[in-house]
């Protein structure tokens, strides 16, 4: 199973929203059944246990992801509609 992990500052907040986004998104298209999510700070990630990393675009200039995982970077942490759209890119 792959995992999407969504990155903040803290691990709190934010990322928890998002991953309960993404959790719907995945419900909605049939493929939560195939992803696992997660979310947690950005300092404290563990890049080769994770298969996609969810970030802010504030963040995303502090990213140090391995090749292995692909980085999903949105414009706005609040837009249902850019997250389902960039997700699904990058999923399918």
């Amino acid at each position: 199973m792959q995992v999407i992990e969504v990155l903040c500052n803290t691990g709190l907040g934010s990322g928890l929203f998002i991953e309960m986004n993404i959790r719907e998104i995945l419900e909605r298209h049939g493929l939560d059944d195939r992803f696992e999510t997660k979310h947690g700070a950005l300092y404290d990630v563990d890049w080769l246990a994770i298969s996609f990393a969810v970030v802010a675009k504030d963040l995303a200039p502090f990213v140090n992801a391995p090749p292995s995982c692909k980085l999903i970077v949105l414009d706005s942490v609040v837009d249902a509609d850019e997250l389902e759209r960039k997700l699904l890119t990058e999923l399918k």
